[in-house]
């Protein structure tokens, strides 16, 4: 065992999530290498993290434009159909005067 890792909490009660590292080896070419697996490692874990969060973000705005996507499509038939609605009325009127009009130029 030419290298190791020890870590400690600082102070649990004050700060829970500090830790005191300490790093052992046998040789500088050791030191080196056991730092550099454990920044590749911290790193690994920092971006997979940030992976989730983001891919956990992406699903839920995913889910809330889906939602309002369908809101939307529903307002909008209520509005056509509102729309349609006045101009059959619209449409029923004009044709009533028409009728109106035939009628008194009999």
């Amino acid at each position: 065992m030419g290298k190791k890792i020890n870590a400690s909490q600082v102070d649990e009660k004050k700060r829970p999530n500090v830790y005191e590292l300490s790093f052992e080896a046998t040789s500088a070419e050791l030191a080196h290498d056991l730092l550099e697996a454990y920044s590749s490692f911290i790193s690994n874990q920092v971006r997979n993290e940030a992976f989730s969060v983001i891919e956990s973000k992406i699903a839920n705005n995913k889910q809330l434009l889906s939602a309002e996507k369908t809101s939307l499509e529903l307002k909008a038939k209520e509005e056509q159909k509102a729309l349609l609605s006045k101009t059959d009325y619209a449409l029923d009127i004009a044709r009533s005067c028409r009728r109106l009009l035939n009628l008194w130029q009999m």
